[in-house]
């Protein structure tokens, strides 16, 4: 049976015995905000600071006020602060990146802080290094899907907050995807005698020969190409072909049902024109389709 003071379990809460349900705990407030809310601290002294000071500080009335709740409770959940009932504190971590102000450090914490809120994580685990969905989308996968466990009246604050955050952490490249470090390439082990030279040159695979005397070399992991010049709105669609080969489609965000068919005759076509070929197939960059 759930009291009144069962809060937080299996996102339910009760109140005087009516039983409520909550999302899931999540940042309210964009990683900016929370950070400018600890440069506050810091300036105040960094350890234990009186609270009431800091609410004002911050432009709040006191620490009653549910703003500076809210934002007090986002920067925990982004690690940077702790706190009691009267005083606040920056974590010692978050107090060394203030402290030595080093762009690189400030950016490695940024991008650590993303990966503290339990939804964060989720979503980093779920989108990283793909494309996020459209914000109404994924707002929509926020509420439907139920390991993210948000209700629908704070799916789109949260799925807009997650884009702000990423943004401000660099996470976010200009085509939407998201990028970690955790999905990046390691370096690949040398000899002994060569350990400590600096690995400068892209991890490649052998060169193989094909037919017609064709020499292929597929670079491992290479980036993407860049998109197509001058046109707005484009997105790249990543698909993954036969032998670890990669194709890049680029396109507008959105495709009339119509520009299916036309899409697939072109390949189609495209396939014809180059029967008898061994080349491996590496991009096709689409352009604007006319309506």
């Amino acid at each position: 049976m759930t009291t009144d003071n069962d809060k937080g379990r299996n996102g339910i809460v009760a109140i005087r015995g009516v039983v409520r349900q909550r999302s899931v705990p999540h940042p309210r407030v964009s990683l900016k905000q929370a950070e400018e809310f600890a440069r506050i601290i810091y300036k105040e002294g960094a350890r234990r600071c009186d609270q009431e000071n800091i609410a004002r500080k911050a432009g709040y009335t006191g620490t009653k006020n549910s703003s500076y709740f809210t934002l007090k409770a986002t920067a925990q959940q982004f690690g940077m602060v702790i706190a009691d009932s009267q005083t606040i504190s920056l974590t010692e971590e978050w107090i060394n990146v203030f402290l030595h102000d080093d762009r690189q450090q400030l950016g490695l914490a940024r991008e650590k802080a993303m990966n503290q809120p339990e939804l964060y994580k989720q979503l980093i685990e779920d989108f990283g290094n793909r494309q996020l969905p459209l914000l109404e989308k994924l707002a929509q996968q926020l509420h439907i899907n139920p390991k993210y466990n948000i209700l629908k009246d704070a799916a789109m604050v949260a799925a807009k907050t997650f884009y702000e955050s990423a943004s401000y952490a660099l996470m976010l490249d200009n085509l939407g995807f998201l990028k970690t470090r955790n999905n990046t390439v390691p370096s690949v082990e040398q000899s002994d005698d060569k350990s400590k030279e600096p690995n400068n040159n892209p991890v490649q695979e052998p060169i193989r020969e094909v037919n017609a005397g064709q020499v292929e070399q597929v670079m491992a992991n290479s980036p993407a190409p860049p998109p197509p010049p001058n046109q707005a709105d484009i997105v790249m669609q990543p698909i993954q072909l036969e032998n670890d080969l990669m194709m890049y489609i680029y396109g507008p965000r959105r495709l009339l049902p119509k520009d299916k068919e036309r899409i697939k005759q072109y390949i189609d076509l495209w396939l014809e024109e180059r029967a008898g070929s061994s080349t491996a197939i590496t991009t096709i960059e689409t352009t604007r389709l006319d309506n």
